[in-house]
């Protein structure tokens, strides 16, 4: 990041100043680079053009009068030269990054041509997974992940189609964070890319249990028998699992009859499916009716 803003700035500087053009080139770990001179040399002696080649303003290589001289003395930077006098740089890493200038010189040492490359070196983007999660209002929250990968950028698919943007409604994106808000079912996938790869994740299946209501006691005694039955319910929410407590004894059931003396609790929650780590419980209380019929 410190390298990029370093760069960034020596762009401004020398853009303001009149220097070369600047052209970026990007490169993964390990691979060969060839940074092109592109005007033809003369060649012809006593007229032969020499030309130079920096790297962040060390030089490298030097030729006059068609004379090669090769400065091998530069630390961890494997390169040479080719017919047309292009740079090539030989299994690169990140310390091979920065700037490289070639400036062009006629017979009389007067400038001809000069150029200025931003080397850059991204490591290349693994294959992205999503972690899904769902919270207790139903929202589907997913990330996309990758274990290897730098300079990265995000994409997501909804249901076949990349999303632009927010839509406050149904979507928020924020990097390599999805949220949906509402329960699905959502056809999701995310991709990730720099400048030297791009992966895609599987297209996975979204669906978020819908969030439960409160629950809702209905407690009816029998003075006969004295019994009582005891239904604890809810309107709306995925998969409801029941836990009735009598008296700190607890039932796993909607329904349960008893005596009809004590107290009484409804415990609610969801099960936890697969997308779910958060579970929702809620709880109602009742004393027994003194009007039982």
């Amino acid at each position: 990041m410190i390298l990029l803003l370093a760069i960034a700035i020596w762009i401004l500087i020398t853009s303001a100043q009149g220097y070369s053009p600047v052209s970026e080139v990007f490169a993964e770990p390990g691979a060969d680079v060839v940074l092109p001179l592109e005007v033809t040399l003369t060649r012809n002696k006593p007229k032969c053009d020499g030309y130079e080649w920096r790297q962040n303003d060390i030089l490298l290589v030097r030729e006059r009068n068609c004379t090669l001289i090769k400065y091998i003395n530069r630390r961890h930077l494997t390169y040479n030269i080719n017919q047309n006098a292009s740079l090539v740089l030989y299994s690169v890493t990140r310390e091979h990054a920065g700037y490289y200038t070639v400036q062009v010189f006629n017979s009389n040492r007067s400038s001809k041509y000069s150029k200025t490359f931003i080397l850059l070196v991204q490591d290349p983007v693994s294959v992205p997974d999503m972690n899904i999660t769902c919270d207790i209002s139903g929202s589907a929250v997913i990330r996309c992940e990758v274990q290897n990968g730098t300079d990265l950028l995000y994409n997501w698919a909804l249901n076949g189609d990349t999303m632009q943007g927010n839509n406050r409604s149904q979507w928020s994106v924020s990097v390599n964070k999805l949220v949906l808000f509402s329960p699905g079912p959502w056809n999701i996938s995310c991709s990730v890319r720099n400048r030297v790869s791009e992966r895609h994740s599987n297209l996975t299946t979204v669906m978020c249990p819908e969030p439960l209501s409160e629950p809702v006691l209905n407690v009816t005694c029998n003075k006969k028998d004295g019994s009582a039955v005891i239904v604890c319910s809810v309107k709306k929410g995925t998969d409801p699992k029941f836990s009735l407590v009598w008296n700190g004894l607890s039932n796993n059931s909607s329904v349960i009859f008893i005596p009809c003396t004590g107290q009484w609790k409804c415990h609610l929650h969801w099960a936890k499916p697969s997308l779910v780590q958060k579970h929702t419980q809620m709880s109602a209380f009742v004393q027994a009716l003194d009007n039982a019929v």
